[in-house]
């Protein structure tokens, strides 16, 4: 082993001892590429994601314009800005989903970057206030980190690696400004300090390689940078109810430090030698809070927002797939790789094939993707996830909707491949299948709820254990007449919520364990003539230790409202609009 890949493998030992003293991290499960996805074809998508990011924080950015005090001709100047680094986003995306050739994505790259620029020195003079235009900066070094990655090129390396301490140092100078206006008194001078430091010892890592151009002086610098990271996430820890905003932030930041660690580990350990280990993960404890996440209903775009805080904006809004899409998105959240925050998975509606896709709970990077059926079907389908199990498996259950027959498949994505394959119906039905996870027998393995869409079967639950697809328990969730398919969700402790599909009252059920013939929660989520049906997720929104019922509506009620209520009562505890202007629908996730 040559003397710089020795030197740098026990710098980032040293990084990894000094994290280790003020976190407790949790190793992530790797996820192995499987269901007719090349590496190539997932690098396309990555690099795509992050293009559809930028052009959704410069669509919102532009729409604050508004509300900015600048003058008209500096705010027309700062749209016609925004809209041409819309235009060179858009562009990039539309050739990332045609093309893995780096070049061509290299020279896409560097137009966007030339606008990004311009409009950057505008809005730093009139518009630094917008949160959007702090976000826009970011999602162009996200871009460029996706845009670089797996890129063993030493010169376009040293370009990255500088690129990433750069953004690292600027989103060091963001979460000192966000903590100092966020966080008042409970930002003390010792978690100033903190954050002041380590933005110098990022600035310092840029600084050695403009300079000099060395990779390994590059590695040198990088344990200050992981040391003084580590002293910033255990000062924010103390702080008890950290601000969503200062949370947001560090999620950035962090983001950034381990992309910029993997990048000087690759760079600097030369082919063939397996590599260095990653940088630790050493961010914030996951906020108790649940994740939840809304997707855009049929006819909609496929539009995510994620919540921590039905109070506050969303953490994350991003497009799952190619904007253009009119089919909707429907989302589950779990904890796939087990760090402990919740990830976001998300399938397709009617209109393309089941391309399932997994987001970093972390910032929304994108893990893994896989085609969850037959690859000919491109009439939705519906998900559910399961946190990651004791013995490390990631599961992910797909099944396909109105249209396909009750087929229920399930994947592994840490062994990378299909584990189970089952009808949870008589197969000549055609409603599809609704699915959820439980622990229905308390074995500590997940089990398979499932319910049919609109069918000849009336509104029958069933209850599948994972390992032999026998059912556990089925049940009669509604009146026995009832034709028109459910909705269904679940926690892992056996309580099974269901939500009547359109056509009937908006009704919403919650069953207990051992108690399915009586519901112990039963009301009408929206309006009693509403006949578009309920979708539902079940998590913890209020925090009393009772997982609470979110409903969201199918097509019909403007600005698509979701609604949350209490677990222990019934009562409304929490609602918001989930896309204004829109009237399709909305499905929902929760952890």
């Amino acid at each position: 082993m040559p003397p710089t890949t020795i030197r740098v493998l026990a710098l980032l030992s040293l990084v990894m001892t000094a994290a280790a003293a003020t976190a407790d991290p949790k190793k992530p499960v790797k996820f192995k590429p499987f269901g007719g996805i090349s590496e190539e074809r997932f690098y396309q998508s990555a690099v795509a994601r992050r293009a559809d990011q930028l052009v959704v924080d410069l669509t919102t950015a532009r729409a604050e314009l508004t509300s900015l005090r600048v003058p008209p001709p500096v705010r027309d100047e700062i749209a016609a800005r925004v809209d041409r680094a819309a235009a060179a986003a858009t562009s990039l995306a539309t050739l990332a989903r045609k093309t893995a050739d780096r070049g061509q994505l290299y020279r896409a790259l560097e137009t966007v970057e030339t606008e990004f620029a311009g409009l950057n020195e505008l809005t730093t003079r009139n518009a630094s206030a917008s949160p959007a235009f702090a976000r826009v900066g970011y999602d162009v070094q996200q871009l460029a980190a996706a845009l670089t990655e797996g890129d063993t090129d030493a010169d376009r390396g040293k370009e990255s690696v500088a690129r990433l301490a750069g953004a690292l140092d600027e989103q060091a100078d963001d979460l000192w400004t966000t903590a100092d206006h966020q966080l008042g008194a409970a930002f003390t001078r010792d978690a100033d300090r903190a954050i002041r430091k380590f933005a110098r010892a990022a600035r310092q890592l840029r600084r050695n390689l403009e300079a000099t151009g060395d990779l390994a002086k590059a590695a040198a610098a990088f344990p200050a940078v992981g040391q003084a990271w580590g002293e910033v996430v255990a000062q924010l820890d103390r702080v008890p109810n950290l601000p969503a905003g200062v949370r947001d932030q560090v999620t950035r930041v962090d983001g950034l430090y381990r992309r910029l660690g993997e990048r000087v580990a690759v760079l600097a350990t030369p082919a063939p030698n397996p590599g260095v280990p990653p940088p630790p993960v050493i961010g914030l404890a996951p906020s108790k809070a649940a994740a939840v996440a809304i997707g855009a209903g049929d006819g909609g775009g496929p539009r995510v927002r994620v919540f921590h805080d039905l109070r506050a904006p969303a953490a994350f809004d991003f497009f799952a797939y190619d904007a253009e899409f009119r089919g909707g998105v429907r989302v589950a959240v779990a904890d796939l790789n087990g760090d402990g925050y919740p990830d976001v998975v998300t399938v397709p509606g009617k209109g393309m094939p089941a391309l399932v896709r997994v987001f970093d709970g972390r910032d929304m990077s994108l893990l893994a993707e896989f085609l969850g059926a037959d690859p000919q079907w491109a009439g939705g389908v519906n998900v559910a996830a399961a946190d990651v199990t004791a013995d490390g498996r990631a599961l992910v259950a797909v099944a396909p909707d109105v249209g396909g027959g009750p087929h229920v498949r399930v994947f592994d994505l840490a062994q990378g491949k299909e584990v189970a394959s089952f009808f949870a119906f008589p197969e000549q039905l055609r409603g599809g299948v609704r699915v959820a996870w439980t622990d229905l027998n308390a074995d500590g393995n997940p089990d398979i709820v499932a319910a049919s869409g609109p069918a000849d079967i009336g509104p029958l639950v069933r209850v599948f254990n994972l390992a032999d697809q026998k059912v556990l328990t089925e049940f009669g969730a509604f009146d026995p007449n009832w034709r028109g398919g459910l909705w269904v969700s679940a926690d892992r402790g056996g309580h099974i919520v269901c939500g009547l599909d359109g056509g009937g009252p908006p009704a919403v059920r919650v069953f207990n364990p051992g108690q399915f013939r009586r519901p112990a929660v039963d009301r009408l989520a929206f309006p009693e003539d509403y006949p578009g049906g309920v979708r539902v997720a079940y998590a913890d929104v209020d925090g009393d230790g009772v997982p609470d019922i979110i409903c969201a509506p199918g097509g019909g009620l403007k600005d698509c409202p979701v609604r949350v209520f209490s677990g222990k009562n019934g009562r409304e505890i929490a609602g918001l609009r989930a896309f204004e202007g829109f009237d399709g629908g909305a499905f929902v996730g929760a952890r």
